[in-house]
């Protein structure tokens, strides 16, 4: 089964710079950035940017196997990360 994202958020004035450089970073190290999709069971994702009264908005889409709570718990336990689970 796959699941679909689609977030939106805005970006700090002042920080497109950073953002820009972020994505330049994941352009320039595609090999490794592949990698890291692979891992998330990621088939698809792409970042839009849009500009909305001024404001820089950033609107990430994710297509990715369903992963399972069991999954999700043994990730949080190898990484030793807290996982928000939506």
């Amino acid at each position: 089964m796959l699941k679909v994202e689609l977030s939106r958020f805005r970006v700090k004035k002042g920080k497109t710079a950073k953002v820009d450089e972020w994505l330049k970073f994941l352009n320039d190290n595609m090999a490794d950035t592949l990698l890291t999709l692979e891992n998330e069971k990621m088939y698809v994702e792409s970042i839009h940017r849009e500009v909305i009264a001024s404001e820089v908005v950033m609107i990430p889409e994710k297509i990715r196997k369903q992963i399972s709570e069991q999954d999700k718990l043994f990730r949080q336990k190898m990484l030793n990360l807290d996982v928000l689970v939506v």
